[in-house]
């Protein structure tokens, strides 16, 4: 999924979900398995955390905000260990 307005918001709950925003302040929520996103600066970025148990179990959420929390521009993300790092 990509969307490109300002104020953009995104929520999906499908595994392996892919997002990108590229206007300002968007926002993105995924609690599906293996979701991945990238955004620009003041994109807020919430992804849910699974095991590797089958079916797979959600431990968690990592979110944060892109050009905060050391997270860089148009750079996929997903959620591991309880932060979003590089995909």
């Amino acid at each position: 999924q990509a969307a490109s307005g300002n104020y953009s918001k995104q929520a999906a709950s499908g595994d392996s979900s892919t997002f990108e925003i590229t206007g300002q302040n968007g926002v993105i929520a995924c609690s599906g398995a293996n979701g991945k996103a990238k955004g620009v600066i003041g994109t807020w970025i919430s992804l849910a955390e699974y095991d590797n148990s089958s079916p797979p179990k959600c431990i968690g959420f990592a979110s944060g905000c892109i050009g905060q929390d050391n997270l860089d521009p148009d750079v996929f993300y997903v959620a591991k260990g309880g932060k979003l790092v590089k995909a």
